[in-house]
């Protein structure tokens, strides 16, 4: 831990409390109000940023406008002589839920639905003022305890927050910047930070609330690549089976707000918020609410009854041990009832088996004639309503057709060169994938684009995520118009991407009209 700063413009350093990549933040007090504060100070290298330090400082301008009770509360910011930017906000005792849930894993179900309100709360307030949080996550969630032990949830960390503006010169997003912490991200944040609104927010507290219920978050990777590839394409394993002992009800307000289509979402925070009120109820129930426990193991099964538990209605007086011996030769009967019935059923269908086997092997015995039989007509390919908002290819392997007796025909020859001159594509990645593979895909692509032109021009960035195996899947916004669609189909088919490792292949296209 670095040493404490002996001050800061009127604030005394006490004590560091954490560090991260772009600053610090110590335990202060304001040498005029004494006040206690907690100082957020940005890395002087950082400050020499500029779109670092007005981000930073911007941090202070709006949450400094929104006055939630659970959002922490900004006291002060202002620039150091010596070129030190810091942020003074409300001191707060207890501690982050990222440390909460490292220690128990998984919190009470009505724990859980009372934070995830009052997180709710909070965004409802920074929406309405127009600001994105865009970096919500368990270490942005601060759980201060007031002076009774009670809990409120507060929200930290505006730092990567979209601040909506009248001039679009002010948004200080960098172009291809992936802002945020991949596991909670919205689908939509790993295709462009800039065009996310609020329902981005709801995703990521779509997780934190399964990740609280169900001890595991909802989708895992090895590698950013595999992780952004199965959030893009894939569904998470529901709620309701991960943690069966959630209430049903909750379970389907957690999946909704982790929806893969954003327009499939709750539409704002104040409507997922009447949501969970109106299911909040089922917590209390009997039997219903998780009791906090250290691991994210099942609870345990509860002992059955006892046979002598018989309800009273049944129970009579009896002779001192006659009970237990009654008991003892009841159980006996039953055991032997269901083992005759056991072997009755054992006997059954074995000897359906033979006789199966029997008849069988009597028909092999008759060989019939050939006879000659059209083949059967192809089977229509079966087509499955898609979740997702852009084209998924199926996953599960095709069969191998079956060669035909007749020669292949020649493959038709590549359109002219002067239609390929008029074909401009470069490509990009994202990730580990290899630049190499995909620019060959590009040039592969080339010839079949040149049949995609049509009467104007064509002009789009294509998106494909990069699958185990080279496989590619389109995950840009769906497009329009069959010169869209037939460049999509071009680059698909241009694959697979030889490279071992997964990403993101963009392809800038333009075709010239005819």
């Amino acid at each position: 831990m670095a040493a404490p700063l002996p001050s800061i413009d009127r604030y005394a350093v006490e004590a560091e409390l954490g560090s991260g990549g772009f600053g610090a933040v110590y335990r202060a007090r304001h040498v005029v109000l004494d006040r206690k504060v907690a100082l957020k100070v940005l890395h002087p290298q950082r400050a020499t940023d500029g779109d670092v330090l007005q981000r930073f400082l911007r941090e202070a301008r709006a949450v400094a406008q929104l006055g939630s009770p659970h959002i922490v509360q900004v006291l002060d910011a202002d620039m150091t002589g010596d070129g030190r930017a810091f942020i003074a906000m409300e001191l707060l005792e207890g501690e982050d839920l990222a440390h909460r849930l490292q220690r128990t894993a998984r919190l009470p179900t009505s724990l859980v639905v009372r934070l995830g309100r009052e997180i709710l709360a909070a965004l409802a307030v920074a929406h309405a003022k127009g600001i994105v949080h865009r970096d919500l996550k368990p270490g942005n969630v601060f759980l201060a305890r007031g002076n009774g032990g009670e809990i409120t949830a507060k929200v930290l960390d505006f730092g990567i927050s979209k601040v909506r503006t009248e001039t679009p010169g002010d948004e200080l997003t960098r172009t291809g910047t992936m802002l945020g912490t991949p596991h909670y991200m919205a689908p939509e944040q790993f295709r462009s930070s800039r065009d996310v609104d609020g329902r981005a927010d709801l995703y990521a507290l779509g997780v934190l609330l399964y990740e609280a219920l169900a001890a595991k978050l909802p989708y895992q990777g090895s590698t950013l690549q595999e992780l952004i590839a199965v959030k893009l394409t894939e569904a998470p394993p529901p709620l309701a089976q991960v943690a069966p002992d959630v209430p049903r009800a909750i379970s389907d307000v957690v999946m909704r707000a982790l929806e893969t289509d954003v327009e499939r979402r709750y539409g704002s925070a104040l409507e997922m918020d009447a949501a969970l009120a109106a299911v909040e109820s089922t917590v209390s129930a009997p039997g219903v609410s998780l009791p906090p426990r250290s691991s994210g193991r099942p609870p345990a099964m509860s002992p059955s009854p006892t046979p002598t538990s018989l309800p009273p209605t049944v129970r009579t007086p009896s002779a001192p041990g006659t009970s237990g011996r009654v008991v003892s030769w009841v159980v006996g009967i039953s055991a032997v009832l269901v083992m005759i019935t056991f072997v009755g059923i054992a006997i059954l269908v074995g000897g359906l088996f033979v006789a199966r086997r029997e008849i069988g092997q009597w028909r092999e015995g008759e060989t019939p004639a050939p006879v000659a039989s059209p083949p059967p007509p192809a089977a229509a390919p079966v087509v499955s309503p898609s979740p997702f908002p852009f084209p998924v290819p199926s996953l599960s392997p095709s069969p191998a057709p079956t060669p035909a007796p007749s020669p292949s025909p020649s493959p038709s020859p590549p359109p002219p060169s002067a239609d390929v001159a008029r074909v401009h594509i470069t490509a990009s990645t994202l990730g580990m994938v290899d630049a190499a593979a995909v620019d060959a895909v590009a040039a592969r692509a080339r010839p079949a684009l040149a049949s995609c032109r049509g009467a104007s021009a064509f002009h789009e960035e294509l998106q494909f995520v990069v699958m185990t195996g080279g496989r590619l899947t389109s995950s840009g916004a769906p497009g329009h118009g069959a010169a869209h669609d037939c460049a999509v189909a071009a680059i698909r088919d241009a694959g697979p991407v030889h490279s071992v490792l997964t990403g993101i292949a963009r392809f800038d296209v333009t075709l010239d009209p005819r």
